[in-house]
């Protein structure tokens, strides 16, 4: 590991226990990521027992840097990574090269795709399972670019809700700036904006992100997290439409524990570029 790379474990393991004010035997910070995906977590030990939670914002994204550092021309680089961490703040690393990430919520083929793209592998660095993706990716390649319309829910029960309550939830605004931050580290422009029901005059706060020339807005109700996208073939390029939905759908969904709904995502087309099952 050079210096540079050393010094960005070093900041993570710094800055993914700096919240940690009670005493503490060993905190383990795990990331997974592809080019335009992560997640992550922490466990953390005390006195034999266990809790899992989330590391402080921004204490991961170095591991953005670390990933490309580490990048071998044919041989690539890694998928996921341990930092075992102690009180001392001495830190050991365990990077998963050729296994495949353990995602909470699946990541599809088309962004291993894209990730190879950027982290070019040799056949021979090619384990099966990542092989058997790229595979499957291709067939879904051949579908025709047509733009992407479409309105979507997320509910906190996974059901569709019948409320036309525009009142924001408690939290919407908190959710809505954690959202677009998690959204920049993947490489999408989004902001927090806020809207007016013209009917009831209330006014709730909105995630309007960047997707070329369309639209795509995330907006906070009482009982309905109401998404809606609207971009013709002409005002964004596939990869990128599908990047930013894929991402805003697993973001959105992370940050404010309510579930998608895709009982409004009816045609195949429509669900192969949200990466849900046909």
């Amino acid at each position: 590991m050079s210096p540079e790379e050393a010094r960005i474990v070093d900041e993570v393991a710094r800055l993914g226990v700096a919240d940690l004010d009670q005493p503490w035997d060993r905190a383990v910070l795990e990331f997974r990521a592809l080019s335009g995906s992560a997640e992550f977590g922490r466990s953390v030990y005390r006195g034999g027992d266990q809790l899992e939670d989330f590391p402080p914002d921004g204490s991961i994204s170095p591991l953005f840097e670390l990933r490309r550092l580490m990048y071998v021309p044919g041989a690539g680089t890694w998928f996921s990574v341990e930092v075992d961490v102690t009180p001392d703040l001495r830190a050991a690393t365990r990077f998963g090269y050729d296994t495949e990430p353990a995602w909470y919520l699946p990541r599809d083929d088309e962004t291993y795709v894209d990730d190879l793209a950027l982290f070019p592998r040799d056949e021979e660095h090619l384990p099966d399972w990542l092989r058997q993706k790229v595979v499957r990716a291709g067939s879904e390649r051949e579908l025709d670019w047509s733009g992407l319309r479409f309105q979507a829910s997320f509910t906190r029960d996974g059901r569709l809700s019948t409320s036309l309550d525009f009142h924001p939830p408690p939290g919407a605004g908190r959710w809505a700036a954690d959202i677009v931050g998690r959204l920049a580290a993947q490489g999408i422009h989004a902001r927090v904006g806020h809207s007016v029901d013209d009917e009831s005059g209330v006014t709730y706060p909105d995630v309007r992100v960047r997707l070329g020339d369309g639209y795509c807005s995330v907006a906070f109700w009482a009982d309905d997290i109401f998404w809606s996208v609207d971009v013709a073939a002409s005002q964004s390029d596939p990869h990128t439409a599908r990047h930013a939905v894929t991402a805003v759908r697993e973001v959105v969904g992370d940050v404010t524990g309510w579930t998608f709904v895709d009982a409004k995502v009816t045609t195949g087309y429509e669900r192969a570029m949200l990466g849900l099952p046909r």
